[in-house]
């Protein structure tokens, strides 16, 4: 066995490492984004709102129509009859 064999052996066993190393880096990659997305998909906006509508007496108004607007985006959320 010559210097030659030596080196191209130890060419080819420094290839295999960066090979599996690349894997390892590409695979840890791709969980850290699949935590990541999770992460973001779990993100959910709630709320209640709670109250009586009145006429301007005082008085209890049955049937009375309420709307729920996202004014931030200007579009009706919600319509609901009470």
């Amino acid at each position: 066995m010559d210097c030659t064999d030596l080196i191209s052996k130890e060419n080819q066993k420094g290839k295999e490492n960066m090979s599996i190393r690349a894997l390892i880096s590409g695979m840890l990659t791709l969980a850290f984004v699949a935590c990541l997305s999770t992460a973001m998909i779990a993100q959910e906006v709630t709320g209640t709102i709670v109250g009586t509508v009145k006429d301007a007496n005082g008085g209890v108004l049955a049937g009375a129509t309420v709307t729920i607007t996202d004014t931030a985006k200007k579009v009706v959320v919600r319509t609901i009859m009470t």
